[in-house]
């Protein structure tokens, strides 16, 4: 898919202008260019603006796979790469409190490409690139801004991540933000959390009736190795 045609894509079906933040608990459309994203109420957000994130995407994510699952990894995989595996809440403060001043001195939202290679993107950062990658396969995705509880964590928190729904009807929780590597055959490979999740869990999640708890760090209702067999088998 060529940038017109991406542009075109994402600007007929999404919302124009508009604000997304925690107040929307979920959002189904495509986000666009326009639309600021505000992962603090009180502090300017981002645009998901960069329209070479998403070519390169689609031209480097390998999306042959007839198994859905692979795709989506593939996807939080790439997702990872650009921000970096690591996120620092510091630094994403910095860069949208101080990130784009006008000659008036307001701070008006910052690019996505701002955050490209630095560490620095979070979960509502992430979260939302792998949403609109998503959508752009066609894949029916919701992003929620919801919350997590943590088994090994003393506190919980605000916490956006994506639900899925397969071309036969499964959902699955893809949580961008949280994943690890695990060693098969001797070689290191990327797991992220995609969680297999029932139709009652599904919508629970979509209406914030129940939280996304953590366990161990990811794979809230499934092991670890039955969510490397899912993937990798």
């Amino acid at each position: 898919m060529d940038r017109e045609s991406i542009l075109k894509k994402i600007d007929e079906y999404g919302e124009k202008n508009g604000l997304l933040c925690v107040l929307n608990r979920n959002y189904k459309e495509f986000i666009t260019r326009d639309m600021e994203v505000r992962p603090m109420i009180l502090y300017p957000g981002f645009y998901l603006d960069d329209y070479e994130l998403y070519e390169e995407a689609l031209k480097d994510v390998d999306t042959t796979s007839q198994r859905f699952v692979v795709i989506v990894a593939n996807l939080v995989n790439f997702v990872a790469k650009k921000f970096g595996f690591y996120g620092d809440e510091l630094t994403r403060q910095q860069i949208l409190i101080n990130g784009n001043v006008k000659k008036d001195g307001f701070v008006d939202a910052v690019s996505i490409s701002e955050f490209i290679g630095k560490d620095a993107a979070m979960c509502v950062e992430r979260s939302a690139l792998l949403h609109n990658l998503l959508k752009l396969l066609d894949i029916d995705d919701v992003l929620i801004f919801g919350s997590f509880e943590s088994k090994i964590q003393a506190n919980s928190g605000k916490h956006c991540y994506n639900l899925v729904t397969t071309p036969k009807g499964k959902h699955a929780l893809v949580d961008a933000t949280n994943y690890t590597t695990v060693i098969i055959d001797g070689e290191e490979k990327f797991l992220p959390t995609i969680v297999q999740i029932t139709d009652e869990e599904y919508e629970g999640l979509v209406k914030k009736e129940t939280e996304y708890r953590l366990n161990l760090g990811h794979h809230l209702y499934h092991g670890e190795k039955k969510a490397v067999d899912w993937i990798y088998s």
